[in-house]
């Protein structure tokens, strides 16, 4: 195996796992990355030896380690959208205690850049929360389509293919382009169905959307209150975003 092999194999293995807070077993991480059980077992082991991964029990697998997050403790590393997030996503997550991201399209993708957990006791288990993904599959990924040229909208169904279970409401090129009109006239996306109140919103600078915020509630909290305050920080969070950026673009 010659170096740089390794080294993209080293990679891979650290972007999966920090695509979800895992753990990740050495056999889930090994079928992902398409490597056989004892080469991963190496490149993991030594990772783990660096402190880039940290093993959390024999049987339990593998999380990101302090070295990994070491690389972007510098704030000046992060992007500028990252920065202006972080206050306002911790003030969301104090005045409701549920789960909140932060994501953007990137390669045809949803992805998320900064999430906060729920604090309550009973929330999202963080394993079906995935960093990268298709956007049919999220409301933030929707929304995130919904605010593309229609130009674009036909070129990314063609590319990418109908979303078959994942959306059936869109399950043809015109019903999926009508799917979108209708999310961006409505300005935001709810859906709530017997287990999950999940919530996305624009994020909006300068007349452009630069990214969305989205959070998701169980259903059984989701109501009286708690849902108007749920609904009120998710405006609130969006909106303090984009006034974080405008005053750190101001001299």
């Amino acid at each position: 195996m010659d170096n740089i092999q390794v080294i993209e194999r080293a990679f891979r293995l650290l972007e999966l796992t920090a695509e979800s807070p895992g753990p990740h077993t050495l056999g889930e991480l090994a079928e992902r990355s398409n490597l056989k059980p004892p080469t991963a077992a190496r490149i993991i082991h030594t990772l783990t030896s660096l402190g880039y991964l940290e093993q959390l029990g024999r049987k339990t697998g593998y999380v990101l380690g302090g070295m990994a997050f070491e690389l972007v403790r510098d704030r000046n590393c992060r992007s500028p959208l990252v920065r202006a997030s972080e206050h306002p996503l911790e003030e969301y997550s104090a005045a409701t205690g549920e789960y909140v991201c932060l994501s953007v399209m990137r390669d045809g993708k949803r992805v998320i850049l900064r999430s906060i957990q729920s604090t309550n006791p009973i929330q999202i288990h963080a394993a079906r929360i995935v960093r990268e993904e298709t956007p049919y599959r999220s409301q933030s990924g929707r929304l995130l389509l919904a605010v593309l040229p229609e130009s674009e909208q036909r070129k990314f169904y063609r590319l990418h293919g109908q979303p078959g279970e994942l959306w059936p409401e869109a399950d043809t090129e015109e019903r999926f382009l009508s799917a979108l009109a209708g999310i961006r006239r409505a300005g935001e996306l709810t859906c709530i169905t017997a287990d999950l109140a999940s919530l996305a919103l624009p994020v909006v600078l300068n007349h452009h959307v630069i990214a969305a915020v989205g959070t998701f509630v169980p259903a059984y909290r989701f109501t009286g209150e708690h849902e108007t305050t749920v609904r009120k920080e998710l405006v609130r969070l969006s909106q303090s975003i984009a006034e974080e950026m405008i005053r750190k673009e101001q001299p």
